[in-house]
């Protein structure tokens, strides 16, 4: 059966709830590690869910980059380490690879339930 609207906001709600670590990957959907200061995982939030979709907001979140890394993807999880992947995106622009450590600002992103 098909959600309604009030279906879906409730659907992303939940996905939110549970899922609110933020991850940067590369283009192999490995997830970024490493680098001084290291690489880690954002607690983000979320506006109200509105047709389904719940974005991101906060933004920017500012992750930092190892050498080397090429930033591809982003991805949620259920803890900012471990933890359970529950969504994986590719982003609007590659970016990379970084030829010293660097950093990434993380400007967009949200939950779409259909």
């Amino acid at each position: 059966m098909p959600l309604d609207n009030a279906g879906k906001n409730t659907a992303a709600d939940a996905i939110a709830g549970a899922y609110a670590y933020l991850a940067l990957f590369n283009s192999s959907d490995t997830e970024l590690s490493g680098g001084s200061p290291a690489y880690a995982r954002k607690l983000v939030t979320f506006g109200a869910s509105s047709n389904g979709v719940k974005s991101i907001t906060g933004t920017p979140y500012q992750f930092d980059v190892p050498s080397g890394a090429t930033v591809a993807k982003f991805g949620l999880f259920t803890a900012v380490t471990g933890g359970t992947r529950g969504a994986l995106q590719p982003l609007s622009a590659t970016e990379g690879p970084y030829a010293a450590q660097g950093k990434y600002d993380f400007t967009a992103g949200s939950i779409t339930v259909t």
